[in-house]
């Protein structure tokens, strides 16, 4: 495709550890050197963010790799078994945060919260993850179990595998 003009191809290649993989634009979907079309790069990294990045790519996607909404990414897309661990940590995470919103009556719906104006969007995560963290006071108390030893103003900061990680070992004290 590279022999072609641009606005003949339909196919494009991605950049960096992509490279492998074409990317369809009428579909959407990446061909991996074994011929299957897969929603991600083969050689696709998921990436290590916060959780306030992580709700952005769950639901809008990453655009620099031209990957639609994490949400989407199946085991079968993720060729690196890091990165199948990374998005299904984020995806509890992510999960536990829609839950909140629709309970709280942030939102009606995943779908409503993927369709809302940006700064809605974006007004409930923070509200979810202030309610997830079980933030109290002007002084941001987190009250839930694993986190009330953590600097409210620093949690934001942590990485969704690091969130995970304490939900995962919160839940298993309550069980053990």
């Amino acid at each position: 495709t590279d022999d072609l003009p641009p606005d003949t191809s339909v196919h494009t290649n991605v950049e960096d550890s992509t490279k492998t993989s074409r990317f369809c634009s009428d579909t959407g979907l990446f061909e991996w050197t074994d011929g299957q079309k897969r929603r991600a790069p083969e050689n696709w990294r998921c990436p290590a963010s916060t959780c306030k990045t992580m709700w952005c790519y769950w639901f809008r996607g990453d655009a620099v790799n031209q990957i639609g909404p994490f949400r989407f990414l199946t085991s079968l897309d993720v060729s690196d078994v890091n990165s199948r661990t990374l998005l299904d940590r984020g995806r509890a995470v992510m999960d536990h945060l829609i839950r909140i919103a629709i309970a709280s009556q942030l939102a009606v719906s995943l779908e409503h919260i993927s369709e809302m104006a940006p700064s809605e969007f974006m007004a409930v995560f923070d509200l979810s993850f202030d309610k997830f963290l079980g933030k109290t006071g002007a002084d941001g108390t987190l009250t839930r179990d694993g986190f009330e030893k953590l600097r409210a103003d620093q949690v934001m900061y942590d990485m969704y595998g690091s969130v995970y990680e304490i939900m995962a070992r919160e839940q298993k004290r309550k069980t053990g």
